[in-house]
């Protein structure tokens, strides 16, 4: 079996960060990755969205990217910013690893700050699916598979609002003293994708939402779905706006949504083409 191993520069706006992958006989074990170099990224509004919002948040904020995968979002955010940092939330092992690879490959350890932890309504051990063998990262899984998985993995949830904690009860790897994710100015945004589960991060976060006000953006896969956000988002002075031709919405303050909308269109206007990410393989390992 010949395995290959590759790391590709991703290229978006005037920005670049590195992501690596294995590609196997039976496909790319990174398929987000694959489409990016193919050009053919499934969802270049919610990035463009999620751009558009580190870069016009304040000095000293931190993002909040809930079911990271690999971290495209993630750095993506810092490497548009310098004075910002995100704390990327990837509760699979397997997956987890790679993020904190792609993150050292890409120079971004005090920027990025890994956490292998769920985001829930309350903390709790919780029993993650995974469809697929352990050396695989399976994106699209949740917490209700369609079907038998191939192994089960207990992990730890915490809700968001943990951040406020005082520092010596922040939850694990929120308490990291080496790559700390304090001090912060407040929090800029939140990317939530965790597959059916939004509702109950965001219930988890209701108090960064009423002191912060932040815009969120989150997957929504059915109709069920996106009306249960929407009920969620009237009790907290949230107005919603459906990202066209993806599965995602984004969650605006009342008092901001117009305004937001505004300055996301003509920041869009100003970047043009630029805003599709690329990438180039510039290391490649054949096994």
């Amino acid at each position: 079996m010949t395995r290959i191993f590759t790391v590709s520069k991703v290229q978006l706006l005037d920005s670049s960060f590195l992501l690596e992958s294995f590609i196997n006989p039976w496909g790319e074990d990174d398929p987000v990755l694959a489409q990016i170099r193919a050009g053919a990224f499934d969802e270049p509004r919610t990035l463009n969205l999620w751009c558009y919002l580190a870069s016009t948040c304040s000095a000293g904020s931190l993002l909040l990217d809930v079911g990271s995968f690999t971290g495209l979002f993630s750095l993506a955010a810092v490497s548009l910013r310098q004075d910002i940092k995100c704390l990327a939330f990837e509760a699979s092992a397997i997956t987890f690893g790679r993020l904190a690879a792609n993150i050292m490959w890409s120079k971004r350890d005090l920027a990025v700050i890994p956490v292998n932890l769920a985001a829930s309504c309350a903390e709790e051990c919780m029993r993650l699916p995974h469809a697929c063998g352990i050396y695989t990262m399976s994106p699209g899984e949740g917490l209700n598979p369609c079907q038998p998985p191939d192994h089960t993995q207990t992990v730890a949830a915490v809700p968001l609002d943990s951040l406020l904690s005082p520092p010596d009860c922040l939850p694990d790897y929120l308490n990291s003293k080496a790559v700390p994710f304090r001090p912060f100015e407040g929090i800029g945004a939140i990317k939530i994708d965790v597959e059916g589960h939004e509702v109950a991060v965001l219930e988890g976060a209701s108090e960064i939402l009423r002191r912060f006000g932040p815009v969120i953006i989150c997957e929504a896969l059915s109709v069920s779905a996106a009306m249960a956000l929407t009920d969620f988002c009237t009790q907290m002075r949230y107005r919603v706006c459906a990202l066209e031709g993806e599965r995602n919405l984004a969650l605006i303050p009342e008092d901001r949504f117009e305004s937001t909308l505004d300055g996301y269109e003509t920041w869009k206007t100003q970047h043009g083409e630029s805003l599709m990410p690329s990438a180039t393989q510039i290391l490649t390992f054949v096994q």
